[in-house]
């Protein structure tokens, strides 16, 4: 997050690049790969691009400066956020939830709309399948939900069936009339 660049942000497509990672040492903040060393390309929300749009307003938006920045304009660090971070979560009584819990918290919820793993692998810039496995342990609450999905969908199907049979029956009568 804190390695976006305003050019990173596509706004009519609504996507965002992740092409680079942030790492702090003692020696300072340095700026790489990412930790899976992919590149990728990530759909966003509405609402998600209205509030990149509102950052970028204050921006050039296809400058390579930062994207998230301090209020006096300088680099953004790791440890701004975490006190960002902890001042908010104490406010809402959370002070377990970390940082990196958001990141869960989000690919959980896309996988609970029953995004194909390859699609967790992508967005979270998995190596495997199995490490996007993670975000799947909400899955098996759903299968009494999937089973009734499922018969609605052979209802469906079922209904479609009858219903093309009977146009097609009336068809061949007509085909039949004397004329």
């Amino acid at each position: 997050m804190l390695a976006l660049r305003c050019s990173d942000i596509d706004l009519e497509r609504a996507r965002v690049r992740v092409a680079l990672g942030v790492t702090e040492t003692k020696d300072g903040q340095h700026e790489g790969q990412t930790k899976t060393a992919s590149q990728r390309l990530i759909d966003v929300d509405r609402e998600t691009v209205a509030l990149l749009a509102q950052i970028l307003s204050l921006r050039d938006p296809l400058s390579d400066e930062r994207l998230f920045r301090r209020p006096d304009g300088r680099v953004l660090r790791h440890q701004h956020v975490q006190r960002a971070w902890s001042n908010a979560r104490a406010s809402v009584g959370l002070p377990a939830l970390h940082f990196h819990d958001l990141r869960h918290v989000g690919l959980t919820m896309i996988a609970e709309t029953g995004a194909p793993l390859s699609v967790l692998k992508h967005r979270a810039g998995h190596g495997t399948i199995q490490a996007a496995m993670n975000y799947q342990h909400r899955a098996t609450e759903r299968g009494a939900q999937e089973a009734e999905l499922f018969a609605k969908r052979k209802l469906e199907e079922r209904q479609r069936v009858v219903l093309e049979r009977q146009a097609k029956l009336k068809d061949d009568e007509g085909d039949q009339l004397p004329v």
